[in-house]
């Protein structure tokens, strides 16, 4: 389901530059120099300190990659700076310090990480969209289950128990489902994919008409979502309402949303 195609964060200035992913293996230096230009022209438009600590934290790593270490170590430190949970600034810091041979700053800098990521709902809700993503369920709503409990952030909340909700509706297990989108939905009333959620549980029930109010209220929130009318219709057509559901099929169909 798209409902896990989620970023939770939102760099500033992404259409200004081309973002080179830390994962990407550089062929050469003149590579390195040429991420390092696009990074450096990212700070200077960027305002706010996670868009900041991401930047310089790349830049780090490509100092790294062309073995100049102590511009790499001021860079991450930089990049903390400006983000203090910034896990992978820690993590890179960390392996720049090994490269320096500072074994004490790199076991502080390997638990530092660790006491983030034991203390940060999001990284575990991030983690079970991955495995959501690649439909290890029961591994996916392990790890929302750790964000839930960590986590005080009504947005956070709401994603973990919706796409926690998600995986119980994969599970086959509904009535989970609907109370995971519950409390989805308690945290964010405006949230069309755990109405969507809820919707298609309820429609696996049978309760057709609280499923046509859920499919609703997605639309509601969002009047281009096309699976709402898809599914919206198929609930009509088993309600023998056919002229509802004609119409709501073309709407999916203009929207692109497979009927």
């Amino acid at each position: 389901n798209d409902s896990a195609a989620v970023s939770l964060i939102n760099e500033n200035g992404r259409n200004k530059i081309d973002v080179i992913q830390k994962d990407l293996n550089f062929t050469n230096n003149d590579e390195v120099q040429k991420a390092i230009f696009e990074y450096t022209k990212g700070i200077s438009f960027s305002k706010d300190s996670i868009t900041l600590s991401s930047l310089y934290n790349k830049i780090g790593y490509c100092n790294f990659k062309i073995k100049k270490y102590d511009l790499a170590l001021q860079n991450v430190n930089q990049s903390i700076q400006f983000n203090t949970k910034n896990i992978e600034a820690f993590n890179n810091r960390s392996t720049v310090l090994k490269a320096l041979n500072d074994s004490i700053y790199t076991l502080n800098d390997s638990k530092k990480t660790k006491e983030i990521v034991d203390s940060n709902g999001s990284y575990y809700c991030n983690l079970g969209i991955k495995y959501f993503q690649v439909k290890d369920y029961i591994k996916a709503m392990d790890n929302f289950a750790k964000s839930i409990s960590l986590s005080i952030n009504p947005v956070n909340l709401s994603l973990s128990y919706e796409n926690r909700g998600y995986c119980f509706l994969a599970l086959k297990n509904i009535n989970s489902a609907i109370s995971d989108f519950n409390n989805a939905i308690k945290y964010n009333d405006n949230d069309a994919i755990a109405f969507m959620g809820r919707g298609l549980a309820y429609q696996k029930l049978k309760e057709y008409s609280k499923a046509i109010d859920d499919f609703t209220s997605a639309l509601h929130d969002n009047v281009n979502y096309g699976q709402a009318y898809s599914e919206r219709g198929y609930v009509y057509e088993k309600l023998f309402e056919y002229a509802k559901a004609k119409d709501d099929f073309v709407k999916a169909i203009d929207r692109k949303s497979v009927v």
